[in-house]
């Protein structure tokens, strides 16, 4: 990855400038990410990549930004019971000794504002985050008629080539928030999913068609994740009510009775509620003293940019194929304007990632492309998942990365951060408008993480049998039942269906 300056930041920490700045398309890029959980999944916008943040944010001078002016739910608790500082051991009907409030910060000796658009501010929300799930909460409240401001550290919207996986589930939802069409528009559609193996022999492949009648958007779109965020600010930006500051760093939470206080340097905001959309390094959940443990996987991902053709190079490819052999497994993905080439290597590779390393790899994995592959950029990262063990404390509600992480496969992760922030926004609308009570948040929170835990996450963990021990007859049996679900129609339309989480969003199925 590159920082702002147009420099790759390596994992020894230092810099190298490299033609073009960041990006697929912007001349040699290595990058080795020092953080985990910075992957295909990362949901906040960030800044510049590869380099350690802190676990509370420095003391920032904010400057606030209209929105679109940058181109930039365990079980549900009753109503009044407050969380356990940390939300842990929590059980309902029972009030623990002790701190019964998240952290609280002392009173405010700095200038009181209030948040979400001035005399709106208590019955506001406050966002902490500019990357898909924090606008996709932002926009789901702002429709319903909720004051909203929207907190993001950095100054501008994240340009880094991260998730670019939107399933049809996703894209029914941002089609109900009015951008799905545009994200469509700038996107490449996936209409079949293929498996195949390194001598080109495609081994099986599925139609998204199957999935006509369960969804609006019987497909897949390949486009990465700043497409959506620069769509969701500019569509943003048309509500009165809805304030985004950039370059405004969160230095502390508190909650009173009727509301939360948020400091940003010597100023206090307040509003209704706060949704933590802040990443993986969430300094909201920092300050709250909230943990968040993780695991490792064994492997780490290693990504590979390429702007050849590789449609053409290699016959009858799809936009999104798995290359399953023993001697050497990838997955490729193809946007618009160039391919990504995921591979799956041990946490204790460490060889560089030279030209020459890389074009090795890729044709050991593509040996029938018809002319060599160019490769225009690279990174590597960690892989770890972790869950927060509830998404709600008192009036801060967590939503994607900074509630969750999964495995980098398929962008499960953003995906479920915007079904989490979807959601979230419409059941703090109803409670904020009186249609709901406020239990109704800890069901949310109950709800979401359970989808996370129970389904989410085990499909993010699949991988063929074989492919990691380099067996042969157990990888042949794993995709002859891939053959054998292609074959029968109502098979593929049940797997599909699950790969692209359409079981996962509440009355999703028949959004046609």
């Amino acid at each position: 990855m590159a920082d702002g300056a147009g420099r790759a930041v390596l994992e020894d920490g230092r810099a190298h400038r490299h033609p073009g700045g960041a990006g697929p398309r912007g001349g040699w890029l290595l990058a080795v990410h020092r953080d985990t959980g910075r992957a295909d999944q990362a949901g906040r916008a960030g800044g510049p990549a590869g380099r350690r943040r802190a676990a509370v944010h420095r003391l920032g001078n904010g400057h606030a930004a209209r929105a679109g002016a940058a181109q930039h739910r365990q079980r549900p608790r009753p109503a009044d019971l407050q969380p356990l500082h940390g939300l842990v051991g929590v059980v309902a009907g029972h009030r623990p000794a002790g701190d019964a409030q998240p952290r609280a910060l002392p009173p405010p000796h700095g200038r009181l504002e209030r948040g979400a658009r001035g005399r709106h501010g208590m019955n506001g929300v406050i966002v902490v985050g500019a990357g898909p799930a924090g606008l996709t909460a932002a926009l789901s409240l702002a429709r319903a008629g909720i004051p909203v401001t929207v907190l993001e550290g950095e100054n501008e919207l994240s340009r880094q080539p991260r998730a670019c996986t939107f399933h049809p589930a996703t894209l029914d939802l941002l089609d109900d928030l009015g951008v799905a069409s545009r994200l469509v528009a700038e996107g490449r559609v996936v209409d079949r999913v293929q498996w195949r193996d390194r001598s080109g022999i495609v081994l099986a492949e599925m139609g998204m068609n199957r999935l006509d009648g369960l969804t609006k958007h019987p497909f897949r779109i390949h486009a990465d994740q700043a497409s959506l965020t620069r769509l969701l600010l500019s569509t943003l930006s048309v509500y009165p009510d809805v304030d985004v500051r950039f370059g405004t760093h969160v230095d502390g939470v508190a909650e009173g009775g009727t509301g939360i206080r948020v400091r940003v340097g010597h100023t206090w905001t307040r509003a209704r509620y706060m949704i933590a959309a802040d990443g993986a390094h969430s300094t909201v959940r920092s300050s709250l003293g909230l943990p968040f443990p993780r695991s490792t996987y064994p492997t780490q991902a290693l990504r590979v940019f390429s702007d050849s053709p590789l449609d053409r190079l290699l016959p009858s490819l799809a936009p999104l194929t798995y290359v399953r052999d023993v001697q050497q497994s990838c997955t490729l993905l193809g946007l618009p304007d160039h391919w990504r080439i995921i591979f799956k290597i041990p946490c204790d590779t460490h060889e560089p990632l030279s030209p020459a390393n890389l074009t090795l790899l890729i044709r050991r994995a593509l040996p029938g492309a018809s002319e060599p592959i160019r490769v225009t950029g690279a990174d590597r990262f960690a892989l770890s998942r972790g869950v927060l063990t509830s998404y709600r404390c008192g009036r801060v509600l967590f939503v994607g990365d900074a509630a969750h992480l999964t495995s980098t496969v398929g962008g499960l992760n953003m995906n479920a951060g915007i079904h989490d922030a979807v959601e979230l926004g419409q059941v703090i609308a109803a409670v904020i408008g009186g249609f709901a009570q406020p239990a109704a948040l800890e069901a949310w929170a109950w709800r979401r993480r359970s989808v996370l835990l129970q389904r989410v996450v085990p499909r993010g963990q699949t991988r063929p049998a074989g492919v990691r021990e380099h067996d042969s007859a157990r990888l042949a049996a794993a995709m002859a039942g891939l053959r054998a679900i292609a074959g029968d129609p109502e098979a593929t339309r049940a797997y599909l269906a699950q790969a692209s989480l359409l079981d996962t969003v509440p009355n999703s199925a028949g959004r046609t």
